[in-house]
C-alpha cells in the first residue's frame, strides 16, 4: 500500500470512525487508521481491500498531515489534552 503525499489518518475505529473509514476505502483513499483498540483497527483495516494501514494512535498524529477524529465529545477532550501540543499545522 502506498499513503499518498498528503497523508490521511483516522482517530476512532468505532461506529463513528469505521464508517468514515470504510466511506474512505470505498472512494480509493489510502489512510491510516488508528483506535483506542488496536486490535479492532487492525482487523477493520484488513477489511477494506489495502486501503489503509492499522496504527497506534501516537503514530497516527506523528505520521498523518490531515487527522480525521472520529471520536466521542469526552474522547476528543482527551485526545486533546494529550495530543494538542502536537497538532500544530495538521
Amino acid at each position: 500500500m502506498t499513503i499518498s503525499e498528503a497523508t490521511v489518518a483516522i482517530i476512532g475505529a468505532d461506529t463513528i470512525g469505521g464508517t468514515r473509514a470504510e466511506h474512505f476505502a470505498a472512494g480509493g483513499r489510502n489512510f491510516l487508521l488508528a483506535g483506542r483498540d488496536p486490535e479492532a483497527a487492525a482487523k477493520l483495516a484488513a477489511s477494506l481491500d489495502g486501503h489503509t494501514e492499522a496504527v497506534t494512535v501516537d503514530e497516527a498524529v506523528g505520521r498523518a498531515d490531515v487527522l480525521v477524529v472520529a471520536v466521542w465529545l469526552d474522547d476528543f477532550r482527551e485526545f486533546i489534552a494529550q495530543y494538542g501540543g502536537r497538532l500544530a499545522g495538521k
